[in-house]
């Protein structure tokens, strides 16, 4: 269960799954193997990819079994292959899986048996206990309320930010420009430069490239489950790619005169689209901005100018959103990589702008995002590749922490992409001819 019995009947409770802070949690996803509070499970959860097929349950629904760490895997049928029961649990991919699973699509993962699962389930109770007893008799009086979203110090001291590189990837390219997750332990890569954009397969350690396409791709998001808007270099319209068949087509999206650039779709299906007039010229007649569509290709907003009608972007290379329906711009600002982020409200305009922090940044070591992604939590995660660093704001724009990621060995973090609950995966440049890497990390506290 989620409450261990303590005495004078004092119940401690464990910490949400997502949020990881103080939250009493009160709801178990069954598919995720998550603890969540009501919040995460109503505002955080949902945004999981296939989030609406999973069964969340109560926790005072659970079973006296399961809260004692056992599990019964006979009741489970495979998602996968229908008529089969569930005989292990892939904890790569965090979901229990049958025999048919185990030698196809979840081939070489780390998969453990029901009675694996079991003792590896008790040892984990019995170490959450062990912690509740500590917690116990940690003063709780005033313990803070604010989400990490607040960019509270005190939320920070709970949990301190951390990574973990959990595995790499060798690639055949020498720059991952960007990267996107997709289904079933593959990704999509992007090396704009050489204009090659690959679908690969990860497995333990390697990589297998399923598809190859030679086209200018400037960055690319996820329109549906298996549609793919792609920004390509050169045009002004939007492509898309069915990554069932592999087929790509020109959409009614189109933005003549200009050509795209950054695109990105946010939870509640808006588009936007960073567009700017054809040529490499940063002029004062050359114009560049953010455009906010529906899906029917209606324009809601356009970000061009200021107050002062000077203009906002010099390059809207990559674009993102947070729950607040604030958005998120990387502007670049030389063909150096110098840059910054620009932070949006739906009706204020300008809302924060970034440039940095200077515990990393200087005038011999400038900011220079490239990568830009939003955790469940709402918290965005920067790369500043030439600085090796990973820099994490709140849903507002206000700095959080930073994270050099040179300290694990991953160099030149260019392209960043949410994967599976608690993960998300790096596409690195390199230097001279040697080839980028593939990370896959695990992180908390953001």
């Amino acid at each position: 269960m989620a409450y261990s019995q303590l005495p004078h009947d004092a119940q401690i409770p464990v910490g949400c799954g997502l949020c990881e802070g103080r939250n009493r949690i009160q709801w178990k996803c069954i598919d995720c193997s998550l603890l969540m509070c009501t919040r995460c499970k109503d505002v955080v959860h949902p945004k999981f990819k296939n989030a609406t097929s999973h069964k969340v349950v109560d926790i005072k629904e659970l079973g006296s079994d399961e809260s004692k760490g056992k599990v019964n895997f006979q009741d489970r049928k495979c998602k996968e292959h229908t008529t089969q029961i569930c005989g292990f649990y892939c904890k790569d991919c965090k979901q229990f899986i049958c025999g048919k699973c185990i030698t196809n699509a979840h081939r070489g993962h780390d998969a453990v048996d029901d009675e694996e699962y079991e003792n590896e389930m008790i040892m984990l109770l019995a170490s959450q206990k062990e912690a509740e007893r500590k917690f116990k008799k940690l003063t709780l009086s005033n313990p803070g309320t604010a989400s990490p979203c607040t960019g509270s110090t005190k939320m920070a001291e709970v949990r301190k930010p951390e990574i973990k590189s959990i595995r790499q990837f060798p690639t055949e390219f020498t720059h991952i420009s960007k990267v996107l997750s997709s289904s079933d332990d593959s990704a999509w890569i992007v090396h704009s430069s050489a204009k090659l954009m690959q679908h690969v397969k990860l497995t333990k350690g390697s990589i297998q490239v399923l598809s190859e396409f030679k086209m200018h791709v400037g960055d690319m998001a996820y329109m549906s489950k298996n549609e793919i808007f792609l920004s390509v270099g050169g045009t002004p319209w939007l492509e898309l790619l069915d990554e069932r068949i592999g087929i790509i087509s020109v959409t009614y999206y189109n933005f003549k005169p200009l050509w795209t650039r950054g695109i990105h779709v946010t939870r509640d299906q808006k588009i936007i689209v960073g567009a700017v007039t054809p040529g490499l010229a940063i002029t004062f007649s050359r114009r560049r901005l953010v455009i906010v569509m529906d899906m029917d290709g209606n324009v809601l907003r356009q970000y061009e100018s200021d107050c002062n009608k000077k203009q906002l972007f010099t390059f809207p290379y990559r674009i993102t959103s947070t729950s607040n329906g604030n958005i998120w711009v990387v502007d670049k600002l030389a063909t150096s990589g110098r840059g910054r982020v620009i932070v949006l409200g739906q009706t204020a305009g300008v809302i924060q702008i970034y440039n940095g922090h200077p515990d990393v940044n200087s005038q011999s070591k400038p900011f220079t995002p490239t990568g830009i992604l939003t955790t469940p939590a709402d918290n965005v995660v920067v790369a500043d590749s030439a600085c090796n660093t990973l820099h994490i704001l709140n849903c507002d724009g206000k700095f959080m922490t930073y994270i050099r990621t040179d300290g694990i060995g991953i160099r030149y973090p260019y392209s960043l992409a949410m994967s599976r609950p608690g993960h998300f995966i790096i596409g690195c440049a390199s230097t001279g001819s040697m080839k980028a890497n593939l990370y896959q990390l695990q992180y908390s506290g953001f």
